[in-house]
């Protein structure tokens, strides 16, 4: 624990900030050293932050929300004086990860070459990039917000009901429309992250499961976007059809389509009823994330195309368009995702207009 109850009110937040940054870029040796650290930051009385760092590769955003459930639910069960009670975890990840690690080879052997054939002649997808960049634009990354509000989601969970299918699946097909004619392009491979626990048994481990498909989405001129959604569903069904585990990367014949943009759905977390929790007492806290400025991503320089990630939760589906601040001008990506919004309404009202008519200017 940092006791920083004795500095002034005005700086607190800088040093919250500093304190999050020591910690996520401290040099780590990954064969000896712990892969995850927590502080506690006590700012008053009754005003403390924790902090969670842990490699990525033994948590994924499925095993954050596992681990602040976890916390607080044992924190609450301490305070009102009862035993511990959390759910089963019925297979551990480091014997998931060794298993994963033996069928690697069978993995390959069994599907590389399909792979090789779905993959063939597609070339990586480049965004176009600004001529003139914006003044003052550094290395590093930088994101923009999108959001699907409560009442957008309710319309289109009803619309996916009818077309039997996914949120995120039509998302995605969405999103692989304006990635499509915002590239001026009639094919592209676009990663598709998922969450990647195939199993009941794992919905309660902490560890890295998350997976990408990589999905060939192909463009006509008489596409409407009942026919992109349809293709979409299909590609995603073969694709995933050869996922026994988890294929990165590394695991695709065609590593160069690394470099594709990405899409990934966050799956809406269990909400923490704290007062439910605390049975009769009062709740003894309430919960509340700190901003800041990840570290690692500023100096992060991966030749990457502009990618989005989506978070789902009761209120809505809250997004961020990430993207390389050297490369691409903030109004740019920010015209960007007001396309994406703007093409989630259109589209949900007129879903048989053809792709290729739509105005992504």
């Amino acid at each position: 624990m940092t006791d920083l109850t004795a500095l002034p009110q005005d700086d607190l937040e800088g040093s919250v900030s500093r304190c999050i940054c020591d910690t996520l870029i401290k040099p780590i040796d990954l064969a000896t050293d712990p892969l995850f650290e927590t502080q506690i930051l006590r700012l008053r009385q009754d005003h403390h932050v924790l902090i969670l760092a842990t490699e990525h590769m033994i948590s994924d955003a499925w095993s954050l929300n596992l681990i602040l459930r976890d916390l607080v639910t044992t924190y609450l069960q301490a305070l009102n004086g009862r035993a511990y009670a959390l759910p089963e975890v019925q297979i551990q990840f480091p014997d998931y990860a060794v298993w994963q690690a033996k069928a690697h080879k069978q993995w390959l052997r069994q599907h590389s070459a399909a792979w090789n054939a779905r993959m063939k002649g597609c070339g990586v997808l480049r965004f176009p990039s600004a001529e003139t960049p914006e003044r003052n634009h550094r290395h590093g990354w930088s994101s923009v917000r999108v959001e699907i509000d409560k009442w957008l989601k309710a319309s289109l969970l009803n619309r996916c009901r009818a077309r039997r299918t996914t949120l995120p699946l039509y998302a995605f097909a969405v999103y692989a429309a304006l990635v499509l004619r915002w590239c001026n392009s009639s094919e592209a491979v676009v990663q598709y992250q998922t969450a990647g626990r195939m199993s009941p048994k794992l919905e309660n481990t902490v560890g890295f499961f998350a997976s990408v498909l990589y999905l060939r989405i192909d463009l006509r001129a008489s596409d409407t976007f009942t026919d992109l959604l349809a293709r979409v569903v299909q590609e995603y069904c073969r694709a995933n059809l050869p996922a026994d585990f988890c294929h990165m990367g590394t695991q695709v014949p065609r590593p160069e389509l690394a470099r594709n943009t990405i899409f990934n759905w966050i799956p809406q977390a269990q909400n923490l009823d704290i007062a439910s929790l605390s049975q009769d007492k009062a709740p003894p806290m309430t919960l509340s994330p700190v901003p800041f400025v990840n570290p690692v991503l500023e100096n992060l320089e991966l030749d990457t195309e502009p990618w989005v990630a989506f978070a789902d939760s009761s209120e809505g589906v809250v997004g961020h368009v990430h993207f390389q601040q050297h490369r691409f001008p903030r109004s740019v990506m920010e015209r960007f995702g007001r396309n994406y919004e703007l093409l989630l309404r259109t589209l949900l009202e007129e879903p048989e207009r053809r792709v290729s008519e739509i105005n992504v200017s």
